[in-house]
C-alpha cells in the first residue's frame, strides 16, 4: 500500500516562517512536520508519493529517495489547483487502494492503521463547532450520505480532517469533477461522487490530530507532543553546577554550563551551547546548533536551528 502526502503549497498563513522553508519542514518537538507524519504510517504502508511544489528541493534534499523502510517517490504540482488536482498528479504511480493526506496535520498512528483498512473511507473528528469544516451526515452505519463545506447548517459534527483511503476509481472521479468557483478541482466534490456511486465510510478519530495552520499551532502541537510521546536522555556534557528537572532531552555535542537552569519538559538538539546562567522553561524545544547565553530565559518556544539568544534576552510563548 502507498501513502500519498500532499506537500505542494505555499502556506501563506504559516509566514514568515514559510517564506524560507516549505511548511512540511517545519519543527514539531525537533523533529520535521513531514517526519511526524511518516513515522505514523501503517506498517501496510511500504512507499510514499509526495506531491511537492513550493521549495520543493528543500524537501527532496531532506529525504531523497528513502525514509526507513519507506521509499519515497515525488510528483511536482506546478499548479496548485486543489487537493483533488494534487491527488489526480498521482495517479500513474497508483494502481491499488492508498492513504491520502494532507502534508501539515499529524495523525495519530492507530487512526491511520483503521483508515487504511477501511476500503473507501475519510478520517472525521467530533468538533462541537464543526461550522469552519467539511462536515458529514452518515447513515447509522457509517456509510456517507453527503459531505457539505463550512455548511451554514449544522447538521453534524462529524469533521472532514483531511486523511482517507482510496482506491484507483478516485482518479477516474478526479478527471470527471469540474472545477470550482475558486477554479480547483475539490476532493469534497469527488468524495460526494463517490458516496453516491458506492460505499464510501466515515472512520472517526479516537486519537488525536493536529493541524499546523498557523505559526502559533506549532507550539500547541509541540506542547501536546512532549505531555504524551516524550523521551528523555542526556547525550551531551552537563555541568555539575546547572540544574535539570522534570523529563529532559538534551543532544549529543552539547554543553550546558553552569547556573544554567532547565525545567522539562524541554528537549534540546545537537551541538548546542546552553548557558552560563540561562533559564529554559517547559515546553520549549530548542534545535541544533543553538545558542542561549548568560542571562537568557527561554519560556514554552522554539528555537529553529542555529538560533541564537546569546546573553539577557526573554523569549516567551
Amino acid at each position: 500500500m502507498k501513502a500519498v502526502i500532499m506537500a505542494a503549497g505555499q502556506s501563506t498563513r504559516t509566514y514568515p516562517l514559510t517564506l524560507t522553508r516549505p511548511k512540511p519542514l517545519l519543527p514539531v518537538a525537533n523533529k520535521t512536520i513531514l517526519e511526524h507524519q511518516l513515522d505514523a504510517l501503517p506498517p501496510s504502508v511500504d512507499g510514499v508519493v509526495l506531491v511537492v511544489g513550493y521549495r520543493s528541493e528543500m524537501i527532496r534534499e531532506r529525504f531523497g529517495s528513502a525514509y526507513g523502510r519507506l521509499s519515497i517517490e515525488y510528483v511536482e504540482q506546478t499548479e496548485r489547483l486543489g487537493t483533488g488536482h494534487a491527488i489526480l498528479q498521482c495517479a500513474r504511480y497508483i494502481d491499488e487502494p492508498f492513504l491520502a493526506m494532507n502534508g501539515d496535520d499529524l495523525y495519530a498512528a492507530a487512526d491511520l492503521a483503521r483508515l487504511s483498512q477501511a476500503g473507501q473511507a475519510a478520517l472525521v473528528m467530533i468538533i462541537e463547532d464543526p461550522s469552519l469544516f467539511g462536515i458529514y451526515e452518515t447513515t447509522p452505519e457509517g456509510r456517507v450520505i453527503r459531505l457539505v463545506e463550512k455548511p451554514k447548517e449544522i447538521f453534524s459534527k462529524l469533521a472532514n480532517i483531511g486523511a482517507y483511503v482510496f482506491t484507483p476509481e478516485v482518479f477516474r472521479v478526479l478527471r470527471e469533477t469540474p472545477r470550482s468557483e475558486r477554479g480547483e478541482i475539490e476532493i469534497t466534490s469527488a468524495i460526494q461522487q463517490l458516496a453516491d456511486e458506492d460505499d464510501f465510510r466515515v472512520v472517526t478519530a479516537e486519537g488525536y490530530w493536529l493541524p499546523i495552520g498557523y505559526p502559533w499551532k506549532l507550539l500547541d502541537a509541540t506542547a501536546y507532543w512532549m505531555d504524551h510521546f516524550f523521551v528523555e536522555g542526556i547525550e551531551g556534557e552537563v555541568s555539575p553546577q546547572a540544574t535539570l528537572s522534570g523529563p529532559i532531552f538534551i543532544g549529543a555535542g552539547t554543553v550546558v554550563k553552569a547556573g544554567a537552569v532547565i525545567e522539562g519538559p524541554v528537549h534540546i538538539g545537537k551541538d548546542c551551547i546552553i548557558g552560563p546562567n540561562c533559564w529554559i522553561r517547559p515546553y520549549s524545544a530548542i534545535g541544533n546548533g543553538c545558542r542561549v547565553g548568560q542571562g537568557s530565559e527561554i519560556k514554552s518556544s522554539i528555537l529553529f536551528d542555529h538560533a541564537a539568544a546569546p546573553h539577557q534576552n526573554y523569549v516567551g510563548d
